[in-house]
């Protein structure tokens, strides 16, 4: 796979995976680390492995567009979260730092 993007792939069967995506012929694509989207309640998502009981191969899994119903960009907060889940850093959100205070960073100042 030349260039990964994150996309979201909703296959006909109603599965909505997140993955590093890359375009093939016909309207197919390839997908490397799969992830299944699971609504948990109306404003919150899960992700778990898809396919966990399957050994993915490094170039990918080729989804045929037969299968495929559509697919999108992520919104940017969970494009954050699905790279947090491949990621071997943790990073902890600025307010969590902070006691969860982000009005403190306004308050912080460099002089000369």
């Amino acid at each position: 796979m030349a260039s990964d993007e994150i996309r979201i792939i909703r296959l006909t069967t109603g599965e909505e995976i997140i993955c590093k995506a890359n375009a093939g012929e016909g309207g197919s694509w390839f997908v490397k680390d799969p992830l299944l989207l699971v609504p948990v309640s109306l404003q919150n998502l899960s992700m778990i492995p898809w396919l966990a009981y399957a050994e993915v191969p490094e170039d990918g899994i080729h989804i045929p567009e037969k299968i495929i119903a559509f697919t999108i960009v992520p919104q940017k907060r969970l494009k954050s979260e699905y790279d947090k889940a491949f990621s071997k850093i943790i990073t902890p959100d600025v307010g969590d730092v902070l006691g969860g205070d982000v009005s403190a960073l306004n308050k912080l100042r460099i002089t000369e």
